[in-house]
């Protein structure tokens, strides 16, 4: 092998090496979403006037979901909202709503910066208006079971909407018909 050909094998390996480790490095996502939030609320098409009406004396707000649903609460405090009798391992709901206290913080993305996972940091999103609250919308949102996410702020309040099986209008209508009693 000449100098120069052994030279082009190093070359060709470090440029390799080089594409497979930042391949592996893990970069955080940013948002490429530059539009002004649009109103995309799709709620509207969804008549709500027979659905039930859930409440949350903790929180002490209300929201309305399909007649033919059951809400749930698990053991760490997340709402579970499915249609009536469907079940199965492991099987928690088609949306589950977790709360979570903001404190004094003033923004969602304050909030969420000091988690090295957050959402902010992990995947895309955009921006919906649904019912005056500005909605952070991740599609396909990763993790153990991918989901479409809502994450938007109610009073002192981040509500987290993980969307499972395209449930996407039901739980727009949900946010929606979300109020404070």
């Amino acid at each position: 092998m000449t100098k120069a050909s052994r030279k082009l094998t190093i070359l060709l390996v470090i440029a390799s090496l080089g594409l497979v480790f930042s391949g592996c490095v893990k970069k955080p996502m940013t948002n490429t979403n530059t539009d002004q939030p649009t109103n995309t609320n799709q709620a509207g098409e969804i008549d709500t006037s027979d659905w039930q009406t859930y409440q949350n004396e903790e929180y002490e707000f209300e929201f309305k979901y399909p007649v033919d649903w059951d809400t749930g609460l698990l053991n760490d405090g997340r709402i579970t909202i499915k249609p009536v009798g469907k079940s199965g391992y492991e099987y928690v709901g088609d949306i589950v709503v977790k709360v979570r206290h903001m404190g004094s913080v003033g923004s969602l993305e304050s909030f969420y910066a000091s988690e090295n996972n957050g959402p902010f940091r992990v995947s895309n999103y955009s921006i919906k208006v649904i019912s005056n609250y500005q909605v952070y919308y991740f599609n396909n949102f990763p993790g153990m079971t991918p989901s479409d996410l809502y994450i938007f702020k109610f009073n002192n309040l981040a509500l987290e909407f993980y969307v499972y099986n395209s449930e996407n209008s039901i739980a727009e209508g949900i946010i929606d018909s979300l109020t404070t009693y």
